[in-house]
């Protein structure tokens, strides 16, 4: 099982371990401010759910089995009913028939590079995007111009940027 907890500020702790030791953990900060730690280890999960600052200070975000299933916790902003990755519109889908005629219609097209959809609400959440899912340094991703070409070096299209 592997867990995520999430702070609305760039946090770190310690906690005490079953065999007594002090265990500090810092939790990887988000461009937005938040941050992040995620863990599949039992005995980390336990003490930090014990933590005195738990459901305050920092909360478990999300939990995932081994099958890899996301679950959103209830209460959370994100609340995700389908199986799709947050924030992803894939013009690809499978289950939508579109690829019976793919053969008749690639014949005489150019073979363009397609771009991957994704709905983002601001630049954070695009550089985020990108720094998780193709480890780009945010450093490198300072600018909207610099945001939108290593998205298109990806073959990324963001989506709800002005």
């Amino acid at each position: 099982m592997i867990k995520t907890y999430k702070a609305n500020t760039n946090v770190s702790i310690n906690v005490v371990l079953p065999s007594k030791k002090n265990l500090h953990i810092s939790f990887t900060p988000l461009s937005n401010g938040s941050s992040t730690f995620t863990t599949d280890n039992e005995e980390i999960m336990n003490a930090i759910e014990r933590h005195y600052n738990f459901g305050k200070l920092f909360r478990l975000h999300s939990t995932q089995d081994e099958s890899t299933k996301a679950v959103e916790l209830p209460g959370n902003k994100e609340e995700h009913t389908d199986k799709t990755v947050p924030g992803i519109v894939d013009d690809n889908d499978e289950n939508t028939g579109k690829g019976e005629n793919d053969n008749k219609t690639n014949e005489g097209a150019e073979n363009k590079p397609t771009l991957k959809k994704v709905a983002v609400s601001d630049l954070a959440d695009a550089k985020d995007y990108l720094a998780d899912t193709f480890g780009i340094s945010r450093t490198a991703l300072r600018s909207m111009k610099s945001i939108i070409e290593q998205a298109a070096a990806h073959g990324i299209e963001f989506e709800g940027l002005s």
